[in-house]
């Protein structure tokens, strides 16, 4: 399970870090982007994409591609005070754990996220 802090990152500075590797179908685009210092998460309008970067010199990534129809459900907990944001759970089918946990800076990032993820996998 993957639990990190995410800051909202602009789509085209996204796509141009990772340009090919994202796979992007012929009629997906993005639509929201976030990142830690070194992973990142994609929503396009299909899927979900997170990133895995390992080691010091950030070499080599990985990218799960996770489609909307195999997310089973989703939360998102607001937060207030000092540390305003939101915590996004993700579950893959009926499965008891989360499969991420991530935590998004700012109110506005969570209810943009929640409100993609009800658009996109109830209709």
């Amino acid at each position: 399970m993957v639990s990190l802090r995410y800051s909202r990152v602009d789509v085209d500075q996204a796509i141009e870090e990772h340009g090919a590797w994202l796979c992007l179908g012929a009629d997906e685009e993005i639509v929201f982007a976030s990142k830690t210092r070194r992973d990142l998460i994609i929503f396009s309008n299909a899927r979900l994409v997170v990133t895995d970067t390992q080691g010091r010199m950030r070499k080599k990534t990985s990218y799960d591609s996770i489609p909307f129809t195999s997310i089973g459900r989703w939360s998102i907990e607001s937060k207030r005070g000092w540390l305003d944001g939101a915590d996004l759970k993700i579950w893959l089918g009926h499965s008891a754990e989360p499969l991420l946990d991530i935590e998004l800076t700012g109110d506005s990032d969570g209810q943009t996220v929640g409100q993609w993820l009800s658009e996109s996998i109830l209709f």
